[in-house]
């Protein structure tokens, strides 16, 4: 499931980063973000996911 890199520094995670470990589109990890299935922060006009978050992911998907 994931194939991109292991964490990011600072341990937060970019859309891009995100998708391309998950070997999805940009605009799925988007969707995800904007509807709330996915927690992230938005930090000017930048959407950041928090390590913490992707390590729900691997563990159990995008429910809540």
């Amino acid at each position: 499931m994931f194939s991109g890199p292991e964490r990011p520094p600072g341990g937060y995670w970019s859309i891009g980063q995100l998708a391309r470990a998950l070997s999805v589109s940009y605009a799925t990890v988007r969707r995800l973000v904007r509807s709330g299935h996915i927690r992230a922060i938005r930090i000017r006009r930048l959407w950041r996911i928090p390590d913490e978050e992707v390590q729900r992911l691997r563990e159990g998907g995008t429910r809540r």
